[in-house]
Parts: structure tokens; sequence; C-alpha cells
């Protein structure tokens, strides 16, 4: 009966503090097969010394296998600063109760989180396959092993396949001297994976041996040279090939090369690259599985992979991403506005509305100078009866359109203040169609660009993408916009960039990618001597993305990553280094073009351009030509007509 009252006391207890307790944070795994009264005392002071050392900032969970397992609870965690969580595992779902852990945000600096167990033999193996990434990370697993007929082994327990990656786990055993030992793991260590090693002992007369902390909070921040497998390929500037024959540091370099070895000095571990055997950046088959980087990583042929890899919640659901540390976005190119059509250069000076405007005041001035002559006073004069004809006014008026002078005047005073209006309109139409005609012939005017995917839709341009098997790539295979839909059909998979933008460069094909990798490329290759691109960069952009590590699921280093990268963001560093690669790799570039250049080039240009001067040249006036060409084609056109026209009227008088 005092057991009964003890675990309804328990159980009480429970109803009262789970309110205010907001979170978890140890886990105690006890084996009562003996049921010996000073055992049970030794594990229950035990558990006391190492709730008060080490889980005073804890907010606990006790899980007890029923009222066998009840006893074990220390009286004094009743009353913990953080409150006790009791749950029965005889009427829970563990996967139910291991999720109380998630009440805790990870990265709540002041609750520690975990859970408490207690158990009879063979309860603990069906808790702990109930939820592997429950125990992962860095909750506080203290486990206590009653000692039994048959108690389980340290290190099978602590290898066990759930426990793999949790790094802040302490097991408790009774030797036969009456001793209890105090086991850690040790993970990601110099050349071990996965370890077990010995970190304390504790008698119930002497308490701790060695006073060592269970639950270091640097635990995980030295690594003591671990070799990372780091999946990679080769994306400027993220990635760049450097010394192939190198297996590690110095086989690429780049941005994210920067950032790796910035983390490995921090936290004292080394990396060798493995590439993807596909060179995909790794994309879900529709069998369920990963092709790529991504998938070395789901399969733990990689520990992370890099590459300029976008965060995705499909892939969130397979690997963990560390923190980002640059936001990217896919930016549409495509190519320079092709130039207008010599024959228009007498056109395009003025704009259409200017065209009709003029035209609506060149046919109504002749009209109004004859009507103004006619109501006039000095209408009944033979000088301006003659301006009363409105074939003479549309003449009149004509003559200083084409800048020739009138051998008649009209001497009325309206009409003379109307033809000085009507020369200044006419002379500053032709200095402005002169001046804008020469600015024309020198610099063609240019057609609209394309500016966004519906008009590239629309356009006989086509559109190339670089087949990487990533988001980007999944994203126009997964489309249901029309537009989208259109250009996936119409899609021409190549295997780089380059290739493409030489095709962007000759006007046949746009793209999108990457907006970094992409005006890197362009800034690099695809400029002229002054420095301007030979494409079009609209701004319009189609995917934001998040740049991030896809890691393994629950991997213990990626806490002490975060904290590194957080800081090197914080720092400016990121943006830094970009900037950095980006001036080194134009200075390379540049160093190259020049040496390339040939004096048969140079030569050229200067014919083209003489101090900034362009010299006009007979390609200059094509248009003009075509305008003369169509004149004389529209006169010998009237010629024939009123020679055809004559000869009828001739043939019908005869």
């Amino acid at each position: 009966m005092a057991d009964l009252g003890l675990a309804l006391a328990l159980l009480l207890t429970l109803v009262l503090t789970r309110a205010g307790s907001e979170g978890v944070a140890s886990t105690i795994l006890g084996r009562l097969q003996d049921g010996r009264a000073d055992v049970a005392q030794e594990a229950r002071d035990l558990v006391q010394a190492v709730v008060a050392r080490e889980m005073r900032s804890c907010s606990l969970v006790v899980l007890f296998d029923g009222l066998l397992a009840a006893p074990l609870v220390p009286s004094a965690l009743l009353g913990h600063r953080y409150g006790v969580e009791l749950v029965d595992l005889r009427g829970l779902d563990p996967k139910a109760v291991l999720r109380l852990k998630a009440t805790i945000p990870r990265d709540d600096a002041t609750v520690c989180r975990g859970v408490v167990v207690l158990t009879r033999p063979g309860t603990w193996k069906g808790v702990l396959d109930a939820d592997p990434g429950a125990w992962a990370g860095h909750t506080h697993t203290f486990v206590v092993l009653i000692p039994g007929d048959a108690s389980p082994d340290v290190a099978q327990l602590m290898m066990n396949p759930d426990f793999r990656f949790t790094v802040q786990m302490v097991v408790a055993t009774r030797n036969t001297g009456g001793r209890w030992q105090l086991y850690t793991t040790r993970l990601f260590y110099g050349g071990s994976r996965q370890a077990v090693e010995k970190v304390d002992s504790w008698n119930p007369r002497k308490g701790f041996r060695e006073g060592k902390p269970l639950f270091p909070q640097t635990k995980m921040s030295d690594l003591h040279g671990y070799d990372f497998a780091v999946a990679a390929l080769p994306y400027s500037p993220f990635i760049m090939t450097a010394d192939l024959t190198k297996p590690g540091q110095g086989r690429y370099r780049g941005l994210e090369v920067l950032l790796l070895d910035v983390l490995a000095s921090a936290a004292n571990f080394t990396y060798h690259y493995v590439a993807p055997e596909d060179n995909q950046w790794g994309r879900l088959t529709a069998d369920g599985n990963w092709t790529g980087m991504i998938g070395m990583v789901v399969n733990e042929r990689a520990d992370w992979a890099v590459s300029d890899i976008t965060f995705s919640a499909q892939r969130e659901d397979y690997v963990d991403f560390c923190q980002p540390f640059i936001y990217d976005a896919s930016e549409l190119v495509t190519p320079l506005a092709k130039p207008l059509p010599q024959w228009l250069g007498p056109v395009r000076p003025f704009s259409g509305e200017v065209w009709a405007a003029i035209a609506v005041a060149v046919a109504a001035a002749g009209p109004f100078l004859s009507a103004l002559a006619k109501v006039c006073a000095s209408s009944d004069s033979a000088r301006v009866r003659w301006f009363h004809n409105i074939g003479n006014t549309v003449m009149f008026t004509m003559q200083p359109v084409f800048q020739r002078g009138n051998v008649h005047d009209i001497v009325a005073a309206p009409g003379r203040v109307f033809v000085a209006f009507w020369l200044v309109f006419t002379m500053v139409v032709g200095i402005m169609y002169s001046s804008s005609l020469t600015s024309f012939l020198i610099s063609p005017g240019m057609q609209k660009p394309i500016e966004n995917l519906r008009q590239l839709v629309s356009s006989d341009v086509g559109w190339g993408k670089v087949y990487f098997g990533g988001v980007q790539s999944a994203i126009l295979e997964q489309a249901t916009d029309p537009v989208m839909v259109a250009l996936r059909e119409g899609v021409l998979w190549r295997d780089s960039l380059d290739g493409i933008l030489q095709d962007v460069v000759k006007g046949t094909l746009a793209t999108w990618d990457n907006s970094i990798t992409t005006r890197l490329t362009i800034a690099v290759k695809y400029t002229d001597s002054t420095g301007r691109p030979l494409v079009h960069l609209p701004g319009f952009e189609l995917l934001q993305e998040r740049i991030a590590w896809p890691m393994q699921h629950y991997a213990p280093y990626k806490r002490r990553f975060d904290e590194l990268i957080s800081r090197v963001v914080q720092a400016g560093l990121v943006q830094q280094w970009l900037q950095l690669i980006l001036f080194e790799e134009q200075v390379l570039a540049r160093l190259k073009k020049s040496e390339a250049a040939s004096a048969e080039s140079r030569e050229a240009e200067s014919e083209q351009r003489v101090e900034g001067a362009i010299v006009l040249s007979l390609a200059h006036f094509q248009g003009p030509f075509f305008v003369l060409l169509l004149g004389c084609l529209a006169g010998a056109l009237a010629l024939l007509l009123e020679v055809l026209t004559n000869h009828a009227l001739n043939g019908r008088r005869g």
C-alpha cells in the first residue's frame, strides 16, 4: 500500500506541475530486478546527486514502468525548480511521451531538456526503439542500470543505433564492489566515429570521485582531428577547382571552401571530398530514392554536402540543413536587344505620335491658310486672292517643310502671323529631324529585350537550362503554370552554364540560373572592352534560395557548426569573401584577355573608335539609301501610271 500511495502522489504531482513545466531534461533508465532496498536507495541517491549537480536548470520528465519502478523517484525531485512530469509507460505510447522534449526550443539557453525513464527489464528496449530522433542531439540523458542477474552491457546499450548521435548521454552501472561507474559517449572524436569512455565514478558514502562535468557545454567543440567526408561538385564561385591531385584542402577553392576551412580550424577537424557518381545535386526519384549529393548524405556516404545547395522543405524531410550562410535568387538571362532594321533609319528620329502630329499639321496648314486668306481684310487683293486656292496654299506650306523658299507672299496681317509661326515650326522640325537622324545613324536604335518568362515564351528565342538534378530542375519538372509548362516542353538541357551563355550572347537562347554564379560568369567571360555585359539581365527573379549544407539527420556536430556559421555571417566575412572572389576572378580574366589580344583586334577597334568618336561610313547611311530607292521606285510607278492613263484617254478620244 505504501508503494501505491507513493505512485498516486507522484501522479498527482504530474497533474499539478505539468502546466508549469515548459520542457524536459534528463534520462534515467532503471532496471529493478533484485528488489534489494539498499540498491534502490543508492539509485535514488545517485539520481538526486546528478540532478542537484548537473541538472538544476533542466525541466524533468520521468517515465516509470508501473508501481514497481515508482519508488526509485527521489522525493526531492517533486520540488524541482523547473517542474517534473510523471508518466506511466504502461498507459501511453512511448513515441508520444518522448515528443514532450520538443516543447523546449532547441535554442533555449536557460532550460535543458531530456527524459527520465524508470522501467523493468525488457521494457527499456521498447522505449529505445520508439523514436530514434527523440534521443538525438544535446538532451541530457542519464541512464541508471540497476544490477541484476542479466544486466545489459554498457557498451552495447550506448552503441544502440538509437543512441548513436546522442551527445549528452551518461550511463551508470554498479560493480561488485558497490561503486557506480559512469560512462559517456564520445562522438566524431579523433579517429573514432562513436566510442564509450569512463567519465567518473560515484560512491554512496564519498560521492563523485573526480568531479568532472557529466554534461559539459563544450562537448563537440573540439573534434580532435576527426576526418569528415564532404560531398562536393565544382560550381563557381562556391566550389572551384584548384589542384585536383589533392584529396582534401587544396583540391578546391571558393566561398564554401573558405567557410569550411574556418570551421575546421575552430572545431579542430579535417575533411576530404567525395564526388557523386551521377554529378547531380540531388532530386527525389519516383521510387523514393535520392540522387546526387543529397542521396550521399541520406545514405551516409557523406557527412554533409557543399556546392551552392538550396534549402527546400522536401529535402528537409531527409536531411538537416545547417544555418544558411548566404541568400541567392535564380535570375533570368536573355539576349541583348537586337538593332532595329536599317531601312527604319529615316523614321526612327520621331516616335509614331510625333509623326502623326506632324502629318496632321502639314495636312491642315494649307486649308487653314486658304480659309484665313478669304476672311482677311485684304481678301480682294490679287496677291491675297492667290491664296484663296487650296492647291496654292498646300504647295505654299509644303515648301518650307522641304526647306525650299517661296516666291509668293501674303500681305494680310493674319496670314503673315500664321506664315511666321509656320516657318518657325518647319525649321524646328527640320533641325530636330536632322540631328536625331545623325545620332541614330551613329548609334542605331534597339528593339526591346525580353524582360520576363511570358515574353520569352512568345518570342523566337530558345530556352536552355543546365541539368543539375536539383531544386531548379525539380521546379521545372513539377510546374503546372502554363508559362512554365511551355518552357519545360521546349527546354534544351545542357551540360554547362558557360555553353548556354555563349548562345545567349549569339541571341539564340535564354536561361535562368543562380544569380551569384551567373553574374560572376558573365563578368569574367561575357563583357566587352568597356565592361558592359554581352547579355541582358532584366532583374527578373524566379526563385529565392537559402544556401546551406545538408547534414545527416540528428548530426551531433550541427549545433556547433550552426554557432560558428552564425558568427562568420554576423561578422560579414561571407560577403567579404564573395566580393574578393569576384574581384580576383575578374582580374584574372582580364589578364588572360589582354595576353591573348592580337594586334589585328586592336587595329579593328581603333578603326571604329578614334578618341571616343565614331567614324561614319556608308554602312551608317543604309537607311537613306533605302528611302532613295523607295522614292525612285515610287516615282517610276507614278510615271508608268501617268503614261498608261494618258494612253487610255487618247485612245478614247481617237
